[in-house]
């Protein structure tokens, strides 16, 4: 791609959540790690917004979230519809962590709390066989760690055409491929060690009210772990990738 694509980025959170806290904005994350200019950025902040009918963004992104896809928020089921409309007309997604959950529930997968315990830091990642030889995969070594934050996994597979690019130790089904189009992925492409850490430290009551962590010794130690600022470069390396399928 010789152009800054134009994206469409589906944020969970009020945009009064940012503004309230003072923290910066997920969609942020995602512009540096893909290299694009943040202005290139429409962000639709559910639940106050509602989601177009039509999306003129050469991509859309759906990230994170603190809620999971089986919540009974109201805005899950028009998401899930925004989802499906975008596959059939083949645009490009890319999802990320609830992002990569919410797609595969849209359509037809299953979606359940992972029976092994939260992913939390970095992880070792290793992709399957249709993984190495796929386009956003290109240069990644078959094994490499990846920044994870999940407590919810993709448990079924949806019944359509879905392969399998990656696992984890604890988890299969680490990153997935839907066609020419559509692209998820379990962890955290867009996540930094400063981002990290911060997102532990500041909202370490909320994780554990969430069942991330059991303790606050446990975040210190998580926290204390990251140490290796080398999977940064092939995470943009990755996310980037998808950036020459479109």
């Amino acid at each position: 791609m010789n152009y800054d694509p134009s994206v469409f980025y589906v944020c969970t959170r009020p945009k009064t959540y940012f503004q309230d806290s003072g923290y910066e904005e997920h969609y942020l994350w995602h512009a540096r790690a893909l290299g694009i200019d943040p202005k290139n950025f429409e962000v639709c902040y559910l639940p106050d917004q509602r989601l177009p009918a039509n999306v003129e963004a050469d991509l859309v992104i759906i990230g994170g979230s603190n809620k999971s896809v089986y919540d009974t928020e109201p805005w899950i089921q028009p998401l899930e519809q925004f989802i499906v409309r975008l596959v059939q007309e083949k645009k490009p997604v890319f999802g990320v962590c609830f992002g990569h959950q919410i797609i595969a529930q849209a359509l037809g997968g299953t979606v359940e709390p992972g029976s092994f315990g939260p992913e939390i830091g970095l992880t070792e990642i290793e992709l399957t066989k249709d993984g190495l030889h796929d386009p956003l995969f290109k240069n990644i070594t078959p094994v490499f760690d990846a920044m994870q934050l999940h407590k919810d996994i993709v448990a079924k597979l949806p019944p359509v055409e879905v392969v399998v690019l990656a696992n984890s130790d604890l988890y299969p089904n680490q990153a997935l491929a839907y066609g020419d189009h559509v692209r998820t992925v379990q962890f955290h492409p867009e996540i930094t060690t400063n981002i990290m850490e911060t997102e532990v430290n500041e909202h370490a009551d909320e994780m554990l009210r969430l069942g991330y962590f059991s303790n606050k010794a446990e975040i210190e130690r998580k926290t204390a772990a990251l140490q290796d600022n080398t999977f940064e470069s092939t995470a943009q390396a990755i996310y980037r990738n998808f950036l020459k399928m479109i």
